[in-house]
């Protein structure tokens, strides 16, 4: 497989990922997609083609996230036969504060930047932490980037972005984001091929 790209959404308790191969022209197509579940109970790796057929089904020997990241890195070298493992990996990151509008790439810096930030999305922030952690730790070369789920709303106007609250809430970084921004940002991107009138004709 050309130039590998995993692409991870890590939940409370599964990781979700697709694989997509770099073209050529460097247009991405998918392969492989599925999810470890039971993070935390009984972890489960499940693998199917694009087509839907099932390649892998069975229990993750690891655990936690750690040991999710270990079953994808290990089954993707024993079945696709790359010795150097994913040229990249592509993170679904909820939240990207009032700093990051753009997906960025991962580095020390950046990491600590979103650990400030799990008090603001405590059930999410951490599982993608833990997950761009483990596979800082099997595959340290490997370069890392994070989309954010608030960056699509970044571009409102700065009062559409504020509660009526005190001030000082404000300042601590309480203010109205906007989340599920990766799916909005697809929508828009799709919805004139199936709706062509939805686009605004310009004068």
């Amino acid at each position: 497989m050309r130039e590998p790209i995993l692409v991870v959404n890590a939940g409370s308790s599964s990781i979700k990922f697709s694989v997509f191969e770099t073209m050529a022209d460097r247009s991405l197509s998918a392969g492989a997609h599925g999810q470890v579940e039971g993070i935390g109970t009984s972890p489960h790796l499940e693998v199917t083609d694009p087509p839907g057929n099932k390649l892998a089904d069975g229990p993750v020997a690891g655990d936690g996230y750690a040991g999710g990241i270990a079953a994808i890195h290990d089954w993707f070298a024993a079945h696709v036969g790359s010795d150097a493992g994913f040229d990249g990996v592509g993170h679904r990151v909820v939240h990207g504060g009032s700093t990051y509008s753009q997906p960025v790439q991962i580095d020390s810096q950046v990491l600590t930047a979103l650990e400030a930030l799990i008090p603001l999305a405590p059930l999410h922030q951490p599982h993608h932490i833990a997950v761009i952690r483990a596979i800082s730790a099997i595959a340290p070369r490997v370069p890392q980037v994070a989309c954010f789920d608030t960056a699509f709303h970044r571009s409102q106007p700065a009062l559409a972005q504020e509660f009526a609250l005190p001030r000082e809430l404000t300042a601590k970084g309480v203010r109205r984001y906007g989340f599920h921004g990766l799916s909005y940002e697809y929508i828009v991107s799709t919805l004139p091929e199936f709706v062509p009138d939805c686009v605004q004709k310009k004068s």
